[in-house]
Parts: C-alpha cells; structure tokens; sequence
C-alpha cells in the first residue's frame, strides 16, 4: 500500500507541502478515489 492511502486510510491530515510538486492527472485520480476515508467536519460520512 502507497505512503499516500496509508496517510488517508490513519486519518491524519498534511500540514507541509511541496512547492512546484507537479501531481499527474492518475494521482489525482487515486487521491480522489481514497479521500472518502478521511474524516469530514464533526466526523460526518457523506460518501456511502
């Protein structure tokens, strides 16, 4: 399992970032698809 959806599934959130880190349009893609694992305001789970 990648660092990222290791990141996302723990449910810790990114505080630095890389600047002129260019992140493809598959990466974006797998970002988006895992995202629905993180927490939302007030631990609401809008994505069932």
């Amino acid at each position: 399992m990648s660092d990222f959806t290791n990141l996302v599934k723990q449910r810790r959130s990114a505080t630095k970032f890389i600047p002129d880190l260019e992140i493809s349009a598959g990466e974006l893609d797998e970002i988006f698809s895992l995202v629905k694992f993180a927490p939302s305001a007030f631990n609401l789970q809008h994505a069932r």
